[in-house]
């Protein structure tokens, strides 16, 4: 009998899309129906929901993909629907989801040689092919699967467990985000982004994205120094897999050395154990740094004490 595999997309989430990456094991938030009606509301992009099926329709993979037009804000409005027409661009993250070698490399044999421009990364956990132009990355997993001591251990004695112990030595406080303290966390956000130079937030959106998500799977942790919040991290846990999401940072945390960041992480792993989720993914670094900021960052995730673990940037 001939195996095949059947590919069915639909702007429509199919039923029990969610329960597929649930009875999988993998899959993060950013593969949900309900992240895609955020990005679909709020970013404008369009959802499409792939899946791969064997013979007797079983699914074998699923994989959520976004098409969009880059860069369409620079076009003159004239020139805008046909820039729409015939510039299509398809992004996606942590996919696609199969526990099936055959299924993925039949997705991305599909898709490289009929779409134009993808930009997606592969799931650290899962096999990946080998594939021109698909650029490695890194991530660092905490095993939560283990006890809070021995995660303790783990972690970096000179930096982790010293700038932990100075941020309680100085009185931070840490406490769950709420609908109490969701705008202190909206305005630190926004602060620390105008700082940074990004674009800050619009907060019916924050508001939106966290009422959406929140039911899957999403939290955050707000750290306070005499009332006045100084940092705050945002995490997503659908499937038991924690993954940072928007990170915040007061002027008071940098200048008075409060390491309120440390700390939050160190809450959120606590939590994670209490929860029984599985793993901290500490999200992507260069595994290769090529300048002194790169080297910073892989520094800083890989103190943690977590699994170093390569992923792929794929591009077309």
């Amino acid at each position: 009998m001939n195996y095949m595999l059947n590919f069915e997309i639909s702007q429509n989430p199919p039923s029990n899309w969610n329960k597929f990456f649930l009875d999988v094991g993998y899959g993060i938030f950013s593969q949900t129906v309900e992240y895609s009606k955020y990005v679909e509301k709020w970013i404008g992009w369009e959802p499409f929901f792939v899946q791969i099926m064997d013979n007797d329709d079983h699914v074998l993979l699923q994989n959520l993909i976004f098409r969009y037009n880059p860069g369409i804000s620079k076009v003159p409005s004239v020139a805008q629907k046909f820039y729409k027409k015939f510039k299509k661009s398809y992004r996606w993250t942590y996919g696609p989801i199969s526990l099936n070698e055959n299924a993925i490399i039949a997705f991305f044999e599909y898709f490289k040689n009929t779409k134009k421009h993808i930009h997606g990364t592969t799931h650290p956990l899962l096999f990946s092919p080998k594939l021109q132009n698909m650029e490695k990355w890194s991530t660092s997993l905490i095993d939560l699967r283990n006890s809070k001591e021995v995660l303790e251990q783990n972690l970096d004695k000179h930096s982790c467990k010293k700038n932990i112990k100075r941020s309680i030595e100085r009185h931070v406080k840490v406490e769950n985000i709420s609908k109490k303290n969701f705008v202190d966390y909206f305005e630190l956000l926004s602060t620390f982004r105008k700082e940074t130079e990004h674009v800050e937030p619009n907060y019916e959106e924050l508001k939106d994205f966290w009422e959406l998500l929140q039911p899957i799977g999403f939290d955050g942790f707000l750290a306070y120094k005499d009332e006045i919040p100084v940092g705050g991290l945002t995490f997503g846990y659908f499937n038991n897999h924690i993954i940072e999401v928007g990170v915040a940072r007061s002027k008071i945390d940098y200048t008075e050395k409060l390491y309120s960041q440390d700390l939050i992480k160190w809450k959120i792993i606590e939590w994670g154990v209490d929860h029984k989720m599985n793993y901290f993914d500490l999200a992507g670094y260069n595994p290769d740094p090529q300048n002194t900021k790169e080297m910073g960052i892989k520094k800083y995730k890989e103190k943690w004490g977590g699994k170093h673990f390569d992923y792929w940037l794929v591009r077309n």
